[in-house]
């Protein structure tokens, strides 16, 4: 992979490189401001700590000649949201879409580190990947998968159940 492909986040150098998106490239290289804002509010979309993939997609934009005022654009002085709820968090995201402006990322992200500090400190020790979720984040955890072997066992049995009983009844009838 070329050096360009990939980037250290400039906040966690050398954790974990990032791949930055052809959409993403294409955009930079097109100056594209509008595709370029839509791609660094995808990037916040899945980095909801703004510690891996968001901080590489911007520094990628600097590094290929995007100056940061043409990123950003004026803030529109609506309030922004301050109680950390998922509601919130969520309004922060899509208010970005109409008013790319620093201060609504840096809210976003400070909120994302409040609501999901998890995240952030799995990025920063370098764990990011599945294997480090605690057991009960993983899809399946706390007997969920159990839960669906032990209903399919169960309905087995019922229907097992219920074809004996049948068998039996049957016989009683002759």
């Amino acid at each position: 992979m070329k050096e360009e492909e990939t980037k250290n986040s400039p906040n966690c150098a050398g954790v974990r490189e990032i791949r930055i998106s052809d959409k993403l490239k294409t955009a930079v290289a097109e100056h594209n401001l509008s595709s370029i804002r839509n791609g660094l509010v995808s990037a916040l979309a899945t980095d909801r700590t703004g510690r891996s993939v968001y901080p590489a997609y911007l520094k990628y934009c600097l590094d290929h000649g995007i100056a940061e005022s043409e990123i950003f654009e004026k803030y529109d002085g609506k309030p922004l949201p301050q109680e950390p709820t998922d509601e919130n968090f969520a309004k922060l995201w899509t208010h970005l879409r109409n008013n790319f402006a620093k201060e609504r990322v840096e809210a976003r992200i400070a909120m994302g580190r409040i609501r999901y500090p998890e995240e952030g400190l799995r990025y920063l020790n370098g764990t990011g990947d599945e294997s480090s979720k605690k057991a009960e984040d993983r899809p399946g955890a706390n007997g969920s998968t159990g839960n669906a072997v032990m209903i399919a066992v169960g309905i087995g049995a019922v229907i097992l159940i219920l074809g004996l009983g049948i068998k039996v009844l049957t016989g009683m009838l002759r």
